[in-house]
């Protein structure tokens, strides 16, 4: 109740004050990283899969879920029996809603909170410039609880991490690679750290997700308006946990397909039948707005808020740019 109470006066204080006020909050902060010039093998070695789901799960965040979490992550396979997906006549989009229909913005369905125990990532293998790579591992949680805050609840979730990697010689010629970031995902913004500074257990990166709104964190406690503690431990490198990808040649690399919920051709109807999540492009992961009274900074308030996009809209693909 505590806890409670103290979101919701933080978030008045935003309301009242602006966005000034949350200087006054344990906001993660980007560091001034300076990435030093490496060599670049010439001819660069051939990187196989087996490599790439190797640094998959050696690099696998060990995430900590708040000791209060009601909405966990779940797998793709776990949530989509309860999706249909439909055409949105809007703007001509497919998307996702759920099967059994909501009463109200305030509904909550039994599988909206997840299954810990038999939860993936989605990681992707993403090639940079200059010899560099990236994994991002996407995190799906069916939905998302944002009460007290100025994120309004919303069903279907996706957060992100990126572990960013270069070519070290290790002596002889002999060429590894490591990681020198990474960038962890909070709602509309992030934090990049260098990867010397982040706390670790063996290689893997230890991260926090937010109660509720699961936004990304490398410290526990509080951040801004979110809360994070170390609760239950979704490690990613348990056998099983990831799913792996290579973005550049749109592939599966542990025996999987492509993913129809991957591309974006959002207006094809995809095979038959069209109301199967699996069967195409996938928009929006999540139900319409719902509830909707007055705006705020130019954006409706509702009880319920749009599902999400999907991993395919995010900023993480185009070699040339890094998310800050």
């Amino acid at each position: 109740m505590l806890k409670n109470k103290l979101i919701y006066s933080l978030t008045i204080a935003f309301f009242f004050f602006g966005t000034s006020s949350c200087d006054l909050l344990n906001k993660e902060e980007d560091e001034e990283i300076i990435v030093d010039e490496t060599p670049i093998p010439d001819p660069e070695p051939e990187i196989s899969d087996a490599y790439k789901l190797e640094l998959m799960k050696k690099y696998a965040p060990y995430t900590y879920m708040d000791k209060d979490e009601k909405y966990f992550p779940s797998s793709i396979d776990f949530a989509f029996p309860h999706f249909t997906r439909y055409l949105n006549e809007e703007n001509n989009y497919y998307s996702l809603t759920t099967t059994e229909p909501l009463e109200n913005g305030a509904d909550i369905l039994d599988f909206f909170h997840g299954d810990l125990s038999t939860a993936e990532v989605y990681a992707f293998w993403i090639e940079k410039d200059e010899s560099k790579y990236q994994i991002t591992y996407f995190y799906y949680y069916p939905y998302n609880e944002a009460t007290g805050n100025l994120y309004q609840n919303h069903v279907g979730d996706w957060e992100h991490a990126s572990v960013r990697l270069r070519w070290i010689d290790k002596g002889d010629e002999d060429w590894v690679l490591e990681p020198y970031q990474m960038f962890l995902a909070t709602h509309d913004y992030g934090t990049t750290k260098a990867w010397e500074n982040i706390e670790k257990i063996g290689d893997q990166p230890i991260v926090y997700s937010a109660q509720g709104s699961h936004g990304m964190y490398f410290t526990a406690g509080q951040n801004d308006i979110d809360f994070t503690s170390k609760g239950e431990v979704f490690d990613l490198s348990e056998e099983g946990r990831i799913v792996g990808f290579d973005y550049t040649d749109r592939k599966g690399l542990n025996g999987n397909e492509w993913p129809n919920w991957m591309n974006t051709n959002w207006k094809n109807p995809g095979t038959d039948p069209f109301d199967n999540p699996y069967s195409g492009a996938i928009y929006r992961f999540g139900n319409q707005k719902m509830e909707c009274e007055g705006t705020f900074g130019g954006e409706e308030i509702c009880a319920l808020s749009d599902g999400p996009t999907g991993p395919i809209t995010k900023p993480v693909w185009d070699p040339s740019s890094y998310e800050k």
